[in-house]
């Protein structure tokens, strides 16, 4: 009798512990309750955005924080500030866009695209003659700053950087 008292005890010991391990030692797919749109894929338990989308599901498009009319001041190399608007447009979607820099009455706009990303506006030089221009747009929030600098190659000390800060 002390024989199948001590079977039964190891019989239920060892189910106990196996049922613990097999219920315990499972883990739950990451990605099961997680729905990643505009061609994301979820890997570990987030989704990885294609360019031009960001959010926990990739359901923001990038361009979105920058699109609108952004009214501010630039301060340019004269050390003149200045009232200055910057309209950005998209042109293509998801993420390339237009940046509208319309200065004071009197001045021709300057116009770039760029692609926009999570937090910036990646700008390509512009060139224009002798002139090259560089464009750095970077928005925190509801506030945007736009640095540009303009160099002439016939003259690399003849520069004109601006400044633009402005806001939604």
């Amino acid at each position: 009798m002390k024989s199948w008292s001590l079977i039964l005890l190891t019989c239920f010991t060892f189910l106990g512990i196996s049922t613990t391990v097999l219920l315990t030692g499972c883990e739950d797919d990451s990605c099961l309750h997680l729905t990643c749109k505009n061609k994301g894929t979820c890997a570990d338990g987030y989704c990885r955005c294609p360019s031009g989308f960001e959010g926990a599901e990739c359901e923001i498009k990038s361009s979105d924080r920058f699109v609108g009319r952004w009214l501010g001041t630039a301060k340019c190399s004269d050390n003149i500030t200045r009232v200055d608007t910057l309209d950005i447009i998209l042109l293509n979607e998801p993420d390339q866009v237009q940046v509208i820099r319309r200065h004071a009455i009197g001045i021709q706009p300057d116009a770039f695209v760029g692609k926009a990303t999570s937090n910036r506006i990646i700008v390509e030089p512009h060139y224009n003659g002798n002139f090259v221009t560089n464009v750095n747009i970077i928005v925190e929030k509801s506030k945007i700053e736009m640095i540009s600098e303009t160099s002439d190659f016939s003259n690399p000390n003849n520069k004109d950087v601006c400044d633009f800060i402005g806001f939604k």
